[in-house]
């Protein structure tokens, strides 16, 4: 019996602990509020019944906490895509906490049955979902990372830090991300092209007038350059990427030099097909070597240095700045699985030339800017948990490094959204990422950067207002492209959900579907245009729902929530201070 009232005791205080945690760290929010406060009472129930319960009541409590922490912690791991744990939070601290829950329940549930204690009486469905939903306070974050950063012991590198800040040059410049140039060419009709469409949120059909839309008006803009972060073409088809290549040189004859770096969708993508009436056809794809040698005139011929293990480069645009161009993706094994990889890492050698750069930028006195395709910060909460492979691997190891030596931006996409977050480091440095919206998605946006000689940066949005075929016949295109978008998030949304089956007995209905479905697509909208702000009425349904759709309301509520919570700073329109690191709102 003592070690039972044991087990009781440390599985309560465990389980008190996390639930503390997620009201410390999600104030405010009804969800996780009311949903920690019961796994609150759980805990303590659990723990008065180790301090005063006797025989088959603390028995059986044991037995069916242990079998709900080692159950939820089993789904975690199995089903990735449906998290039990991790209801809004992503901090760090609760990487380990699947497997501390695994553990202990693991743990209890030996230790009764080795005691042949008698099993727990019947639960109903109903009672057995809800105390599930009482032990979902654990949450998993970015774990430690695998790499070995040398500022860390490298005598030189770590002077290099030391080094005093460089002045950044006076220059104006233009970011664009996610082209997904697609050659008409290439097939814009039958049911394989349809299902393709409906099954993303790209406007493929649209996607070269929005190109050269885009060309005009960097003509008519004050740009010396032009940034461009990944995700050239649909798929990586080698005929998007050599057509494309022409529409950037007409760029460069109009004086501006183009920098571009890959995105998960350019380099060997098995999924690189033209569509027929019938169904598809396999083309082309680009290897590294035939990217870099297609994009030759587009930073890789240009380049002050190159990493030999990877398409990264460094560039210098104006006199006295450099542009750390990152190739964060993680593509080797692309035709290997028979699928593009979404996720974005450096292995050790690319970070390595990286350190090497930055450290010869501080010693050469030059300021630095970095672009690369995938994020280095979360840019909603839940980000990572629903997320993760829109992040950069260890990203806030890698976002401190790059701080640390002095880079204030970098310059991101791959999330279609026009958004900015910053990160304040506890050494005191600060890294912006400013991630910018693909030009196939609403809001079809790109940004105008200005640096002035008072060390700031002022950033504002461009978007593509109309294009030819829909001007000519007197249309609205940013209307239809945000029905579009949003139409393609919807469709997603509703087919995941109609898909799921909990447990294999439980399944949303459709009117529960149709009411929640609304509220996904906008949150997402209101994410990608920038500048989150609720007009009010309802985020999200949670009452009136069947038990399946309370289940999957609840354990990902964390995703629609974090999207209407905008972080700091604003999205659009503002001023950084490339010294202090502080910021302030334009106006349009």
């Amino acid at each position: 019996m003592r070690i039972q009232k044991t087990i009781a005791l440390f599985g309560s205080l465990l389980l008190l602990g996390m639930a503390v945690s997620n009201l410390i760290l999600n104030p405010g929010e009804p969800l996780p509020l009311w949903h920690t406060i019961l796994a609150m009472a759980f805990a303590l129930l659990w723990g008065a019944l180790g301090l005063k319960g006797r025989g088959r009541s603390l028995r059986r409590m044991n037995l069916l906490a242990g079998f709900l922490l080692l159950l939820c912690s089993l789904v975690e791991f199995v089903i990735p895509s449906f998290p039990l744990y991790g209801l809004m939070l992503s901090n760090p601290l609760y990487t380990y906490h699947p497997y501390i829950g695994a553990g202990v329940g693991l743990l209890v549930l030996l230790v009764s049955f080795l005691t042949r204690l008698p099993r727990p009486s019947p639960f109903t469905a109903t009672g057995f979902l809800i105390l599930t939903v009482f032990l979902l306070s654990a949450c998993s974050g970015p774990s430690l990372s695998s790499l070995t950063f040398r500022y860390e012991t490298d005598p030189e590198l770590s002077q290099a830090l030391s080094l005093p800040r460089v002045d950044f040059p006076s220059t104006q410049f233009l970011v664009a991300s996610d082209l997904h140039y697609y050659d008409p060419a290439l097939g814009t009709s039958g049911p394989s092209f349809q299902a393709y469409i409906d099954s993303d949120r790209k406007m493929l059909a649209q996607s070269q007038e929005l190109l050269e839309t885009l060309i005009g008006e960097i003509g008519r803009s004050p740009a010396q350059f032009v940034l461009i972060s990944g995700d050239l073409t649909k798929d990586g088809e080698k005929p998007n990427h050599e057509r494309l290549a022409t529409f950037l040189a007409t760029i460069e004859q109009g004086g501006r030099q183009v920098f571009v770096v890959p995105g998960n969708h350019d380099i060997e993508n098995p999924d690189a097909v033209r569509y027929t009436a019938t169904g598809t056809e396999p083309v082309p794809v680009v290897t590294p070597a035939e990217f870099a040698q297609i994009y030759q005139d587009f930073g890789y011929g240009q380049a002050l240095a190159r990493d030999p293990n990877s398409l990264s480069y460094l560039v210098d645009p104006v006199p006295g700045l450099w542009v750390l161009a990152i190739d964060s993706c993680d593509d080797a094994d692309n035709l290997a699985v028979g699928e593009p990889q979404t996720n974005g890492r450096l292995t050790q050698e690319r970070l390595d030339w990286i350190e090497t750069m930055l450290a010869q930028a501080k010693t050469q006195k030059k300021a630095v800017l970095a672009m690369c395709h995938h994020n280095l910060m979360e840019h909603y909460d839940s980000q990572q948990k629903n997320f993760g492979e829109y992040l950069l691997d260890d990203y806030p190891q890698i976002g401190n490094m790059l701080a640390r030596f002095g880079i204030p931006v970098i310059f991101s996409g791959h999330y279609h959204a026009q958004d900015v977050v910053l990160t304040h480091y506890d050494d005191g440095s600060v890294l912006y990422d400013v991630e910018t919206s693909s030009l196939v998605s609403y809001p079809m946006a790109y940004r105008l950067v200005a640096i002035g000689a008072d060390q700031t940066m002022t950033l504002r949005t461009g978007q593509i207002a109309t294009i030819p075929s829909f001007s000519a016949q007197g249309k609205d295109f940013p209307s239809y492209a945000l029905e579009f978008t949003q139409g393609g998030v919807e469709k997603v949304a509703r087919q995941v959900m109609t898909d799921l089956n909990l447990f294999g007995i439980l399944q949303m209905n459709a009117t529960e579907i149709g009411e929640i479905v609304p509220q996904i697509g906008r949150a997402f909208i209101a994410h990608y245009g920038g500048d989150e702000q609720f007009p009010g009425g309802e985020k999200l349904k949670f009452r009136g729902l069947s038990i399946a759709g309370k289940m999957v309301i609840y354990n990902r509520a964390g995703l629609v929530l974090g999207l209407w919570q905008d972080k700091e700073p604003v999205d659009r329109n503002l001023v950084l201070n490339l010294v202090t690191g502080g910021w302030q709102a334009l106006t349009p």
